[in-house]
């Protein structure tokens, strides 16, 4: 089966594609290595497997950065990414987590990938028969919930009409 997709709490991507190839680099590195992670001191439970292991360090921690300090300095120094203009945390397009704000960015601005999403969640064989298995929310629920909201009209859309037609 498929694994990746749909499966909200629980990311295949983020291991397979990102923290499996770099274990694989520094296994075959050969030599000794000092590995610089970013977890801030406000993440304990993340800081505690760091404590583990010997050769990774977390900058963040040894200057007593929170998340919320290094955010602030990404920002002051104009390194955030643009999804952070409409989203919290950033993530993969696909992302079973995504908020209701992410999705309606990618429908809006993304039509191609949201067209994706759609036909992924028609695909045979995926794990779980539902977009977000978690919430029982489908692409095509969200879809439909976007349609209808896009459809909705503002008091200030009412009394523009009722201007015209006075």
């Amino acid at each position: 089966m498929i694994t990746g997709f749909p499966m909200a709490g629980k990311c295949q991507i983020n291991r397979s594609v990102k923290v499996l190839p770099i274990k694989r680099f520094l296994k075959s590195f050969g030599e000794e290595f000092t590995q610089y992670i970013g977890i801030a001191v406000d993440e304990p439970i993340r800081l505690d497997r760091v404590v583990r292991s010997a050769n990774q360090i977390s900058l963040l921690q040894k200057y007593g950065y929170t998340e919320q300090m290094a955010f602030d300095l990404c920002r002051k120094c104009d390194l955030l990414s643009p999804v952070y203009d409409f989203a919290k945390r950033g993530g993969c397009w696909f992302c079973p987590n995504a908020r209701d704000c992410e999705l309606r960015h990618l429908r809006n601005n993304h039509r191609d990938l949201w067209n994706k999403l759609l036909e992924l969640e028609n695909t045979p064989n995926l794990i779980g028969n539902k977009w977000n298995t978690l919430t029982q929310t489908s692409i095509h629920d969200k879809e439909e919930q976007f349609m209808w909201e896009d459809r909705q009209m503002t008091i200030f859309d009412f009394i523009e009409i009722k201007k015209k037609l006075t």
